[in-house]
């Protein structure tokens, strides 16, 4: 029997080296585990690329781009100066012996111009633009002529600009279709007109009343208004104020624009 058991082992150990040498040759400091590890790294690398591509794919839902929307606008600008010598044509006008009554009024403007809607997608959005705008204004008074008659008459300070607003626009909560919002935002303005008509009569006279243009003014704009959809675009009205902070350009006593504007635009 020991015989039988030592040749048993002998042909075991035979076969095994057998196998043994159809096995691939691990290099040094590798063990026969590597295709386990091999597998299990892939399966490891496969679940990172797919949690990278859901962050990417989460990040991209959560940052959208900017949505710009370009528009025109009309509308009328009712004016007048402000400031401690705002009345320095009503002044000037009482001195007269035969002007016997003044009171200030508004010089009613036109503007033009066009602007972008920048939603940033939250609620404050930026609102940038251009525009022609008619500034100024009136003073009207009442005159004796030579047959010691009453005659009305007027003078309109003219002070016009190509203006840059930059605004800060606010989306409230929508009431039915209407979308209402409130802006705010400072206003460059370069001036391209300072003059003034005399009117009596029925006779209209320019007369100057101001130095050379290229002055600047600065003001701020603030109001409020709403947008509707309808199929051609957005339509958007609005009410403003604007205060003038520095004198207007081209005139020789100081004083400030102000104004209340009524606007129509549409944004495509």
């Amino acid at each position: 029997m020991p015989a039988l058991r030592l040749r048993l082992s002998c042909r075991f150990v035979l076969l095994v080296g057998l196998c043994l040498q159809f096995l691939p040759s691990p290099a040094f400091g590798q063990t026969h585990t590597a295709p386990f590890a091999s597998a299990i790294d892939g399966r490891r690398d496969a679940q990172t690329i797919e949690s990278f591509q859901s962050a990417n794919a989460s990040t991209g839902a959560q940052s959208s781009p900017v949505n710009l929307q370009p528009g025109i606008r009309v509308g009328l600008n009712f004016a007048t100066f402000g400031g401690d010598e705002a009345e320095t044509i009503q002044t000037l006008l009482r001195g007269v012996p035969t002007v016997s009554e003044t009171d200030a009024g508004r010089r009613t403007g036109f503007m033009v111009g066009g602007f972008i809607v920048a939603d940033f997608g939250g609620l404050l959005a930026l609102q940038p633009g251009v525009r022609y705008i008619q500034k100024g204004d009136q003073t009207t008074f009442t005159v004796r002529n030579s047959d010691g008659e009453p005659e009305s008459g007027s003078i309109t300070s003219k002070a016009d600009y190509v203006e840059v607003p930059i605004l800060a626009r606010a989306e409230l909560p929508e009431i039915g279709a209407v979308v209402p919002h409130v802006l705010a935002g400072p206003t460059l303005g370069f001036s391209v007109n300072t003059a003034a008509d005399v009117t009596l009569g029925g006779e209209s006279q320019g007369v100057n009343v101001g130095d050379d243009l290229g002055g600047n003014a600065i003001s701020l704009d603030f109001g409020a208004g709403a947008d509707v959809e309808t199929e051609a675009g957005t339509v958007t009205v609005d009410a403003r104020f604007g205060l003038g902070l520095s004198d207007v350009p081209g005139l020789r006593f100081s004083a400030q624009n102000r104004g209340i504007m009524a606007t129509v635009g549409l944004t495509f």
